[in-house]
């Protein structure tokens, strides 16, 4: 979420709107199954409208995978020689301390205010001096500390860090391929088809039979169509706009054609029906490469100028620290006092969502004023209220 060449001299706010896009959605996904669960009766219209409102706000992390892979191909295609060494640098100091940092505050807020049962139990441990203490399970098991830090399950939106730590090992590899490759965009995205069902095919047969893992959202596997296609359309930035023009009639096509397949198969699954899980992934996976397409060309004219543009693009700018943040702030926020409030007021779910916005973006002003966002983000951001006195 914060890729090579995001910071230059003359920064394409393009790619900030896309992230601003991308993170707007997150929240409201998220704001959405909490209202769903805390304010309205299971099937009820107003679950039902929630409920399907999430559904269908379900392409942010392939759309931020994809302006990842765009920005970085575009970036080290400008080189003459990519340098590789410094890429890893930023990698480890922009993706992984971030992630590593977030990992241990929501072991720790698990354990100190979530409190469920199987998280805190207290579980015997033997000391390589012959000692015993007593720890919260949590942090007593080494299979739990492999899975929250390997696979991103620390907290439920931590995935999304671990995918794009596995996508920055093998971005480099991707980027000779796809650039050796010479492809057209059709033939690019041919493959990128393929190999997507190939990683359909390798967890189904692979990773969960052999060895027993069972989250493959957690896994680059499930990400191969967005992370092709942005490697290609980064290496062709400048084609683009006509490459679009040709083929924008048949990307609204195969979008729409997913969403009605991956909707169709999601409205089961909530109705308790046996569906095809490659015939929902596959659905899914097209459903959300073609809007993150849509709004790349979307994000652009707003990059032209204009208010909503620009408000885009400064939440895109603050992104991590919003979605790194906003799953905590969402849970004290769904205390039993404030729920009930929450639950008196009409449009339960909007003022949930104006809260949660509120004091998410106060937070992150004032770890920048505190100067803590390079301990916690992994860069230093720039506020606002700064930019506006200067």
């Amino acid at each position: 979420m914060t890729p090579e060449g995001a910071q230059t001299s003359r920064r394409d706010s393009t790619f900030d709107i896309l992230k601003g896009i991308g993170i707007s959605e997150v929240v409201v996904h998220h704001v959405l199954s909490h209202s769903a669960r805390k304010y309205a009766a299971l099937d009820s219209a107003d679950w039902w409208v929630m409920t399907v409102l999430n559904r269908l706000l379900h392409f942010a992390v392939p759309t931020f995978l994809f302006a990842s892979a765009v920005l970085l191909a575009r970036s080290m295609a400008s080189k003459p020689k990519p340098d590789w060494g410094r890429y890893y640098k930023r990698r480890v100091s922009r993706t992984l301390a971030p992630y590593l940092v977030w990992s241990l505050i929501y072991i720790a807020f698990r354990i100190l205010m979530v409190r469920i049962g199987d998280d805190v139990a207290v579980t015997p441990v033997s000391l390589p001096w012959g000692a015993t203490v007593e720890l919260p399970a949590l942090i007593a098991s080494g299979k739990e500390w492999a899975r929250n830090l390997l696979v991103g399950k620390s907290y439920y939106h931590l995935y999304f860090m671990s995918v794009l730590l596995q996508f920055a090992v093998v971005f480099p590899v991707l980027f000779i391929l796809v650039r050796r490759a010479n492809q057209s965009f059709a033939g690019a995205a041919a493959v990128a088809a393929v190999l997507q069902l190939g990683g359909f095919w390798l967890f189904a047969a692979v990773m969960r039979p052999v060895f027993g893992f069972n989250e493959p959202a957690s896994t680059l596997l499930w990400y191969v169509l967005p992370v092709y296609l942005g490697t290609w359309v980064g290496l062709h930035w400048s084609e683009w706009p006509a490459v679009w023009q040709r083929w924008r009639s048949a990307i609204c096509l195969f979008t729409a054609l997913g969403l009605a397949v991956y909707f169709t198969l999601a409205v089961r699954i909530i109705l308790g029906l046996r569906v095809s899980s490659l015939a929902y992934n596959s659905g899914i996976a097209v459903y959300a490469m073609g809007a993150a397409l849509v709004l790349l060309v979307w994000s652009r004219r707003l990059a032209l100028g204009g208010k909503l543009g620009t408000a885009l693009a400064r939440i895109g700018d603050w992104s991590l620290p919003i979605f790194l943040v906003h799953p905590l702030l969402l849970y004290l926020l769904s205390g039993p006092t404030i729920t009930r409030v929450l639950d008196w007021l009409p449009g339960s779910f909007f003022w949930t969502l104006a809260a949660l916005a509120f004091v998410t973006w106060g937070f992150t002003e004032l770890t920048i004023r505190l100067r803590l966002d390079r301990y916690l983000f992994g860069r230093r951001f720039t506020s606002p209220s700064k930019e506006g006195g200067a």
